[in-house]
């Protein structure tokens, strides 16, 4: 979307569309800041791309003293509409990587590839839980978000073999995430920010591209997850995957594909078995 304050500019009408460079500054804008009027000039020239001192001469321009207050007013309406044109900001999810590794302990770690393609079930378990835990604050504080990402970011493989996977991240092993916390804590508050966003937002597009979830696991749980842990120990004990800590391994696209495929098996069944019982009754 093209406007023109003092020059031409591309306003993104989408995370997609938005520069990456832009991206942590527009999160820490609209996410970590307090609202109100300067909030929203902070946000808007942060999508934008426009420098501190330069966005304020563009606004000295248009509502200094110099303007009448006719003018000002009209110019007002004008900035008013353009600050909702970057809704999208708060109401659809981030499903862009923001970045490909974050640098921690002097080391790369690398983020999960686009939608998840080579992450196991366990890590995506595992890291729902953390996000879900740190979402209802059921532990006070940012240590299950510090989880999350220690779960998700990871040095890069040293070596690839015959069974290579294509993460290039090291394999996911859950008794190293607590041993790198150290290293979460001390990145940006807006990369944090950055990293649990697009997890939520990828979250909710894989869940989507099946039918078995829906709109996502079932909200009626005891805890956090139960619903994985439930399909992990019922996929174990038919021996889909191999043993349980097999099962983890298992890429998650491959699992939620069979459990999508089993359950429309059980429906048909039920259908069938529905049409004969009202085919005997009458």
């Amino acid at each position: 979307m093209k406007i023109q304050l003092h020059k031409p500019y591309e306003l993104p009408q989408s995370w997609e569309e938005l520069p990456l460079e832009r991206l942590p500054m527009v999160v820490e804008m609209a996410f970590l800041r307090k609202t109100g009027a300067s909030a929203y000039h902070d946000l808007f020239r942060a999508v934008l791309g426009i420098p501190e001192k330069e966005y304020r001469k563009v606004m000295n321009r248009y509502f200094g003293r110099h303007v009448s207050a006719a003018t000002r007013e009209k110019n007002a309406e004008e900035l008013h509409s353009l600050l909702l044109a970057v809704r999208w900001i708060w109401e659809t999810d981030l499903t862009r990587r923001p970045f490909e590794y974050i640098e921690a302990e002097g080391q790369k770690w690398l983020l999960p590839e686009q939608g998840f393609k080579t992450m196991s079930w366990g890590e995506l378990s595992d890291a729902f839980v953390h996000s879900k835990a740190y979402a209802e604050q059921l532990e006070a504080g940012e240590t299950r978000l510090h989880l999350l990402i220690a779960t998700l970011c990871r040095p890069a493989r040293k070596t690839r073999g015959d069974l290579w996977n294509g993460d290039e991240r090291e394999p996911y092993n859950e008794h190293f995430v607590k041993t790198r916390l150290a290293g979460v804590e001390k990145l940006p508050a807006a990369t944090k920010a950055a990293i649990y966003l697009w997890f939520v937002g990828t979250m909710n597009e894989v869940f989507g591209a099946y039918e078995l979830f829906g709109d996502g696991p079932a909200q009626e749980e005891d805890y956090p997850g139960q619903s994985f842990v439930r399909n992990t120990f019922t996929l174990a004990e038919k021996g889909i995957f191999g043993s349980v800590p097999q099962t983890r391994t298992a890429n998650l696209h491959e699992v939620f594909l069979f459990l999508e495929e089993n359950n429309k098996r059980e429906r048909r069944k039920e259908s069938a078995q529905e049409e004969a019982n009202n085919y005997a009754a009458n």
